[in-house]
């Protein structure tokens, strides 16, 4: 967190129309090496965090688990069609995140569930250990 004030400090907070840090120099090495370091230190934060606090098994992390790789692959489609559906509306970009986010899940995990999880799309994404529904007490 040290190193995301010093970025901040480095380019500032506000900016009103942004076009980026114009930085020259050993300012410039030093905002790259903070955000870099800064970046890398999130990372393994949050890894860390996820080993320590959700390693237990649990059917709705491992759902989530399997139904990932699909979430990944399929997003951008619903995201863009949220992002036009948004888009005539001057809302702050935190609404419409959530927006995006709360229509795009719910989509993206029932086609995951009806569409792949027990198909051969399934069997190619997440490997053969899902036999069907009997295995989702696992």
């Amino acid at each position: 967190m040290i190193l995301t004030v010093v970025c901040l400090r480095i380019v500032g907070v506000v900016h009103t129309t942004w076009k980026g840090p114009t930085l020259f120099g050993n300012v410039r090495i030093l905002y790259a090496i903070c955000y870099m370091t800064g970046s890398w230190c999130y990372v393994f934060a949050f890894v860390g965090a996820a080993v320590r606090y959700l390693s237990n098994e649990s059917p709705a992390t491992r759902y989530l688990s399997d139904a990932s790789y699909w979430i990944y692959l399929m997003h951008l489609g619903t995201v863009a069609f949220f992002m036009m559906v948004t888009k005539p509306f001057d809302w702050h970009w935190s609404i419409k995140f959530g927006v995006m986010i709360l229509g795009s899940m719910p989509i993206l995990l029932l086609t995951y569930h009806y569409f792949v999880r027990f198909t051969w799309i399934g069997a190619i994404l997440n490997g053969s250990g899902i036999r069907g529904p009997a295995s989702l007490s696992r």
